[in-house]
């Protein structure tokens, strides 16, 4: 039986993002199939926040793939906030980005902030 901490968190979550009364399914895509090095000239993946909700707009998080957590309630409007994990280009050094929703738009609830995994 997987724990409850661990259905908030994946490459597709649950939770009330726009509205306290529905569940809403955010889930993350690849929209841009990259080729060659990025470090040489090539073209890195592209990925992208959608939601099963007409009403919430796409959010493009660029490059990599990236883990969503639905962190419940940060700022006290009743809604779910997620944090984006994000893997790097190249390298240890992963990026978090926590967003809250306003009237169907993503913004940033805190500057985005790095995480080592020390590989």
């Amino acid at each position: 039986m997987i724990p409850d901490i661990y259905k908030n968190i994946g490459g597709k979550i649950k939770g009330h993002f726009t509205n306290k009364k529905v569940h809403e399914n955010l889930f993350i895509k690849q929209t841009k199939k990259g080729h060659g090095n990025s470090f040489e000239d090539g073209v890195p993946d592209e990925y992208t926040l959608l939601s099963d909700m007409k009403t919430t707009k796409a959010l493009k998080i660029g490059c990599c793939e990236a883990t969503l957590i639905n962190e419940g309630d940060l700022n006290g409007d009743e809604l779910d906030e997620i944090s984006v994990v994000q893997a790097p280009l190249n390298g240890c050094t992963y990026t978090l980005s926590t967003f809250t929703n306003v009237n169907g738009t993503w913004k940033k609830l805190f500057e985005p902030f790095l995480l080592s995994n020390g590989c």
